[in-house]
């Protein structure tokens, strides 16, 4: 499953770099101790990792990437490893930020089945920079809506922010959940094109798809997860 603000907030991030003449390569690598993504759980540790390409292509930007979910520590075997292949287009649209594209969802060594997940995402250039972001899977006929906003500051040269986000999921079989939460980061530029960051996200769910482990193989079912990442991000 594919995050849905991972493509807009790296293309917000790079942009600049996009606009040139020339393609821009992009890269994020972190560990986290959960990873949520719409209110669900799909890995208790893990290193995510995008690599990707984006260049100026009419009004907007063409990006490619590949992001991978490596599920670590003791309960690995628990959780399946995904790598997603995304091309989508990002353009201004009178003022405001639109992002169309289609991700392909593939699971290495185990029988689950690929798919391709269409998406989309408009950030407004409004107080609190709303973002609205809608997915469909075309094999599952899975369905979801999520809406984002919040604020930022710069302090010291690092970037400080808080996030809110409420989104509903609707698979194509079994029981649909809301969920809410906030998000709370600080990202700094390096040298050389690095930079690093550090994220904390809570999450509610309406049904328990979140788990707390219990010492053993076994996982007890929530519904509210704690994650924090650290990361680092390039881009030349």
């Amino acid at each position: 499953m594919r995050c849905l603000l991972a493509s807009i907030s790296t293309l917000l991030l790079y942009m600049p770099a996009a606009m040139a003449d020339r393609p821009s390569f992009y890269a994020e690598t972190s560990l986290g101790t959960l990873l949520i993504d719409r209110g669900e759980q799909l890995a208790e540790e893990v290193n995510e990792t995008v690599l990707g390409v984006e260049a100026s292509l009419g009004s907007g930007i063409l990006f490619a990437d590949v992001y991978r979910i490596t599920p670590l520590g003791a309960q690995d075997d628990l959780y399946t490893e995904e790598v997603d292949f995304t091309l989508g287009y990002a353009m201004d649209l009178a003022g405001n930020g639109l992002t169309l594209g289609g991700s392909w969802l593939t699971y290495p060594g185990s029988e689950d089945t690929e798919s391709l997940e269409l998406f989309g995402e408009l950030g407004l250039a409004a107080p609190f920079e709303p973002i609205f972001a809608a997915f469909y899977d075309t094999e599952f006929e899975d369905f979801g809506l999520e809406a984002t906003a919040g604020s930022s500051t710069e302090i010291s040269g690092t970037t400080v922010y808080a996030i809110a986000r409420i989104g509903a999921v609707e698979p194509g079989e079994g029981e649909g959940w809301t969920y809410y939460g906030t998000e709370f980061g600080a990202e700094r530029e390096l040298a050389g094109g690095l930079g690093a960051y550090a994220r904390l996200r809570l999450e509610q769910s309406s049904e328990d798809t979140l788990f707390r482990s219990n010492g053993s193989q076994a996982l007890s079912a929530d519904n509210n997860g704690v994650a924090f990442t650290l990361g680092l991000t390039y881009a030349r």
